[in-house]
């Protein structure tokens, strides 16, 4: 199985990649496990042929009956075993190659694919937020009054007939108030339409609205293997920057242990400057400490005090001051 790699890919298709190593490791330990219940029930192998070999050498008629059957079960048998031993060492190489991956993926975003994906899913969220505007808005025409102002012209147009039936002259107002209703009913037919297109405008907002969550939904949910990417990338480069600082500090910490250590030769009462407390700097599970020697990756200490040799870096220092011309 060919390895991968992330070089020359985006970040979602690494995060993509990550997922689909870390869902084949899964299936392939659930399917190792599951060989088990198929290895075949009965007699093994090795009993199988023992009892084969038994009667083979036995020259009775029943001895004689039983061999072909026994044979049978034996083919049967190995050829099961057989099956499952090859597909169990290709789910192995399959897992070995996958684990091997991830053990190299290549935790890397950069800045600007953050602030990318950021800026993606700030557009999906305005998007949400601008819709459910726009819903909430037609609802409120959907939900207006356009009947209100009618009421109370009808209302006046029953007293204005009561009037003309009891002999009173109000067919001046009436005609007036005939306008008024007519203006009015065109104004609520006018806000009915409005209305009906508010309703169908919904439907199809609310159907777009589930598509803009789905999408937003979709890009919130890389958002922590996002950080994550980008936190280990920093945390990578961060240790390759400790690492090479520690190395710095181990050359100066052997140095002013080989200096002391020739003061105190000189036998003049200094006082020793070395402190008595133990250095230790540790190793962090990151790519850039992989090449330590085994002593410090088992000690978990890029260096330390610990069977530190004074003598040494005492030598070392006599050494460097030979090659300036002093010499002790």
């Amino acid at each position: 199985m060919q390895k991968s790699t992330t070089k020359g890919t985006t970040l979602q298709e690494r995060i993509v990649r990550k997922a689909e190593i870390e869902k084949g490791i899964t299936g392939l330990h659930q399917e190792l496990s599951s060989l088990g219940s198929l290895q075949p029930k009965g007699e093994s192998l090795v009993d199988l042929k023992m009892r084969i070999e038994s009667l083979a050498s036995n020259n009775s008629d029943r001895a004689k009956a039983e061999l072909p059957g026994l044979k049978a079960r034996y083919e049967t048998t190995l050829h099961e075993v057989t099956t499952i031993s090859t597909k169990e060492k290709y789910l192995r190489a399959g897992l070995a190659a996958l684990e091997g991956e991830l053990r190299d993926f290549n935790y890397t975003a950069s800045i600007e694919e953050v602030m990318e994906y950021l800026g993606r899913l700030a557009v999906a969220a305005q998007g949400v937020v601008s819709l459910k505007n726009t819903i909430s808005e037609q609802q409120e025409i959907l939900g207006a009054d356009t009947t209100s102002a009618l009421e109370p012209l009808h209302q006046r147009r029953y007293d204005l007939l009561a009037e003309s039936a009891l002999g009173k002259d109000v067919a001046a107002d009436i005609k007036i108030l005939e306008s008024k209703i007519k203006d009015e009913e065109e104004t609520h037919a006018a806000g009915e339409e409005v209305k009906i297109g508010a309703k169908r405008a919904i439907v199809g907002l609310n159907s777009k609205l589930a598509e803009a969550e789905r999408l937003l939904q979709s890009i919130e949910a890389d958002k922590k293997r996002v950080i994550h990417h980008f936190l280990f990338g920093q945390a990578q480069q961060i240790g390759q920057d400790y690492l090479e600082a520690a190395r710095e500090v181990q050359k100066a910490y052997s140095r002013l242990i080989g200096l002391d250590a020739l003061i105190q030769g000189l036998g003049v009462n200094s006082k020793s400057f070395a402190p008595e407390y133990q250095i230790w700097i540790p190793i962090f599970k990151l790519k850039a400490f992989e090449g330590l020697d085994s002593g410090a990756l088992r000690s978990g200490a890029i260096f330390s005090n610990m069977g530190f040799n004074k003598g040494a870096a005492r030598e070392g220092e006599v050494a460097r001051l030979k090659e300036i011309g002093v010499t002790m």
